[in-house]
């Protein structure tokens, strides 16, 4: 398991390069300069980890995507990855071992977090940060949902999965309920920022 972060907000030589024709229109759609940089900067930076773990070029790299939208490897099957990205920060999970799913957030203010989590958490999620103090609750709210978008970016559903239907653990890592073959874990961040891994036992 190799996990890597680098900063998405300015631009590397050669890594539009790396793109493909479908990534490269696609990072011309974005509305902003801004948001296409870091989408090229975030899918270099895939592009650039999956080649040193495949052996070959990174633009040489071909990617088929799942029913409900995750990317994976077309000649490399055994190569399995997840990239996350918020801010300026991009965060890649590869592993040979089994799927995995990785999430990272910007732990920006986020008034209407209650509102949120009474939508997206289990009811056991929500009981747990309605027990914690108020001034603890919205670091809580982010460490649960980078652990549970991490879990649905794992079993490659994503959001036809309902977030009520399962719980991950607060402060700790541990198994997701009821599905418990799949353990997931806070990660290391940048300041500022949250993140999570998902793996399968």
């Amino acid at each position: 398991m190799h996990i890597l972060r680098s900063r998405i907000d300015e631009f590397r030589a050669g890594d539009e390069a790396t793109l493909s024709a479908d990534e490269r229109a696609r990072a011309d759609r974005f509305a902003t300069a801004d948001l296409r940089r870091r989408y090229v900067a975030a899918h270099a930076f895939v592009r650039r980890t999956l080649a040193e773990h495949a052996g070959v070029p990174a633009a040489a790299l071909r990617f088929t995507i799942g029913p409900f939208g995750k990317p994976a490897l077309r000649d490399f099957s055994d190569l399995h990855f997840n990239l996350s990205h918020a801010g300026d920060w991009a965060i890649c999970a590869v592993s040979r071992a089994s799927p995995l799913g990785i999430d990272i957030e910007q732990a920006r203010p986020l008034p209407e977090f209650r509102d949120l989590a009474a939508r997206f958490f289990s009811s056991a999620e929500q009981r747990t940060l309605a027990a914690l103090p108020i001034s603890k609750q919205m670091r809580a709210f982010f460490e649960i949902w980078t652990k549970k978008e991490a879990y649905i970016k794992a079993t490659g559903r994503g959001l036809a999965q309902s977030l009520q239907e399962f719980s991950v653990p607060l402060g700790t890592d541990g198994p997701v309920r009821p599905d418990a073959r799949w353990l997931v874990r806070a990660l290391p961040a940048p300041d500022g920022y949250v993140a999570a891994l998902a793996t399968r036992y």
